[in-house]
Formats: structure tokens, sequence, C-alpha cells
């Protein structure tokens, strides 16, 4: 197998692990040594060597992954349902927290060496990742390399804050959806239960989207039962009480909750980076 798609092979054994992302991946037919060989004596270039190989295996691919708490999910969902695409679909995917392709040898030609040296980097940054020693089970780790290596135009560090899209963020959190008490009380349970069983203890990492959207990933601890409670881009003035509430280590990141009171809350190393929370009472 092509050292390329072994490791997006392992990208996906990886991502299949996760409850809470949807996943899709298609190959193609491969190409034959005389194909390659008359695509490029017709467009006069050649084909690097390491492209040249994965070529031979597929004649290109598509991948695309989105987390399914992403308010987006419910309309893209219906990609992710296993059956073929045509090409172009990742393209096609606007409102999908990530795609990644490889044009079919033919097309790929057409946008010239620039296009695959492109694509070789971001190709070259999957292999690397994968050689790194991952602790198996560490959900959180990997999550943070996947992105990292797999999607370099992600800024993990913190970068120019006029990228942030705040008026997108805003619209989505006020557009979520309202939760009924017994799915709020369930949602709260099942994060202690993540900290009693070794969620708590963990480091927040932020990046940004090509779409301006922030998010959090984190990192260094994993609980082995229940789940993090998760209330990014969330309306919470939808929410049915929040006083003296016990959630350290949420992601709050962009919510919206402008006027609330959270007085006698224990919000401790929660994540609370871009909110909309003007007005709000956070007194003990």
């Amino acid at each position: 197998m092509n050292a390329y798609l072994d490791a997006i092979h392992i990208l996906i054994d990886k991502l299949s692990i996760s409850k809470d992302v949807d996943y899709e991946l298609h190959l193609f037919n491969p190409l034959s040594d005389e194909k390659i060989v008359a695509i490029e004596s017709k467009n006069a270039v050649k084909v690097p060597r390491k492209l040249r190989a994965l070529y031979k295996k597929s004649n290109g691919f598509q991948i695309a992954w989105t987390a399914k708490t992403s308010p987006y999910y419910k309309e893209v969902e219906s990609y992710f349902d296993k059956v073929a695409w045509e090409w172009g679909t990742v393209e096609e995917l606007h409102r999908i927290d990530f795609k990644l392709d490889l044009l079919p040898l033919a097309q790929a030609v057409e946008r010239g060496n620039d296009y695959f040296d492109k694509k070789i980097k971001v190709l070259e940054r999957i292999s690397v990742s994968y050689g790194l020693e991952l602790i198996e089970g560490q959900r959180s780790e990997l999550k943070y390399h996947i992105w990292k290596h797999l999607f370099p135009e992600v800024d993990f560090r913190g970068g120019d804050a006029s990228r942030v899209n705040t008026s997108l963020m805003r619209q989505l959190a006020l557009q979520s959806k309202r939760i009924a008490e017994d799915e709020w009380e369930e949602m709260i349970g099942a994060h202690h239960l993540f900290l009693e069983t070794g969620g708590a203890g963990g480091d927040w990492q932020t990046l940004s989207t090509d779409n301006g959207l922030v998010m959090g990933v984190y990192l260094n601890a994993v609980g082995k039962e229940g789940q993090q409670i998760n209330l990014a881009r969330r309306n919470l003035t939808l929410f049915p009480f929040l006083e003296r509430l016990d959630l350290p280590y949420a992601d709050m990141c962009a919510c919206f909750g402008e006027g609330l009171d959270f007085s006698g809350s224990n919000l401790s190393h929660s994540l609370l980076t871009d909110v909309f929370l003007a007005n709000a009472n956070f007194e003990n």
C-alpha cells in the first residue's frame, strides 16, 4: 500500500473511534503505468514520484469529516451515509468542518506543478503525524494531531483576530435549539461522570477554521465514561437553569448568554473564549 494511503486509512481508523465525528472516504480505480505515462506525455508534465505511486493505487481520493455537534450536521448528514459520491462532492460540502481531496490525474495535471507541490505537503503532514507515537485511547490528543497535521490551514496557536467571524458565531449560537430540563440534567450528569472517570485536569487548545469559527480542543485528559459537556455556540438563554452550576472543564466557546445569572456556579477550567456574555453575573 502507498504510504500516503496508509496514513489516510489510519486516519479513518482513528476517526472511527470517536462517536462525535462523522466521516467519509472515497477511493477510485487505480491507474496503470501506461495510463500515467500517456497523461504525462499529452500534458508535457512529470508526476512526482510519491504521487505517481498513489495514483497507481487510486486515481485520486475524497475525504470529509465533521463534528456531529455542528449546527449544520443535519444538513450534511446525508453525505456521510456510505454511498458513492459524484466527483467534486467534497468541494460542494461548504458546511462540513473539514475536507480534503486529490483530483484525478487528468484533472490534476491541468492545475500544474503548484497543485502537486501543495498536495504533497499536506500528505506529508498526514504521514508524519502517524509516525508519532500517539497514546492509544487519548482521543482528544489524537484529534489535536489530526487537525494539526491534516489541515495545515487551521491555526492552532492563535492567529490574526481579523480571521475570526464573530457575527457568524453569534448567529449560530442564537439559532441553536432549546434544551428540555430532562435533557439538560442528563447532560450535566454525563459531564460529571466524564470528570470522575479521568476527564478532569486537561488543557484547552483553540483553533480557527477557514470560515472564521473558533473551536476548542481538549487535551491530556480522557474520561472513561460519560461525555464532556459541549455548550459551544449554544444559546444559553434557552437553557432551563444556570444558577449554581457545577460545570468545570466545560466547552463554552462562543456561547451566547448576555445578561444571564451564573452566580454561585463553578466554571473553573472551562473554555470561555469568544463568548457573548455581556452583563452576565458570575458572582460567587
